[in-house]
């Protein structure tokens, strides 16, 4: 049997930049998403908090992935492609209701096609 979680206690020991004062902040004081600017209680400068789970979003033009896609870069870089060659062909191709089947078939296709010598 598995234990499941009843309650999660956190506690965050922030210090002061200014007279080094440790302080505590407990469970729903702690900026969640955006940071928050609080009053130093022994020196009374203005501390900004970070938030503890800030969304990052370093991943904006990266296109999402699936198993699908994931499948069948693992496909084709097991056939001998490099891992950037066969992420470009799989994105080239993607696109909504595909096999990986498909997918794999359509990128050999390409490359093919772009290799030959006339």
């Amino acid at each position: 049997m598995k234990a499941t979680i009843s309650r999660t206690q956190l506690d965050i020991d922030y210090k002061c930049p200014n007279c080094y004062l440790h302080f505590r902040l407990s469970n729903q004081d702690i900026p969640q998403e955006t940071d928050i600017t609080m009053t130093c209680p022994e020196c009374w400068d203005s501390v900004t908090i970070p938030a503890y789970n800030k969304t990052n979003n370093n991943n904006k033009n990266k296109p999402p992935e699936n198993e699908i896609t994931k499948l069948a870069i693992k496909a084709l870089h097991s056939q001998g492609y490099t891992l950037l060659e066969a992420t470009r062909l799989v994105h080239k191709y993607n696109r909504h209701n595909i096999t990986v089947v498909e997918l794999i078939k359509e990128a050999i296709k390409d490359e093919r096609s772009t290799t030959t010598t006339i």
